[in-house]
C-alpha cells in the first residue's frame, strides 16, 4: 500500500520546477492530485506525465 492511496494532494505551482516533482511524486505515491498553477497549458503536461485522468482542466493565479 503506497503512503498516500486515498488521499488528496493540492499542489500549488505545480506546472514547473519543484511543483511539478511534488505533484508527480504525489502521484506515485497513490495520491490523487489537485494541481493549481498559472499557466494551464504546462499544467495539462504535468498531468500527462503523470497519467492523470482529466475531466476539466483549470488554471489559477496562485
Amino acid at each position: 500500500m503506497a503512503a498516500f492511496d486515498g488521499k488528496v494532494v493540492i499542489v500549488t505551482g505545480a506546472s514547473s520546477g519543484l511543483g511539478a516533482a511534488a505533484a508527480m511524486k504525489f502521484a506515485r505515491e497513490g495520491a490523487k492530485v489537485v494541481i493549481a498553477a498559472r499557466r494551464e497549458d504546462k499544467s495539462l503536461n504535468v498531468l500527462k506525465q503523470i497519467e492523470a485522468p482529466v475531466d476539466r482542466p483549470a488554471d489559477a493565479d496562485v
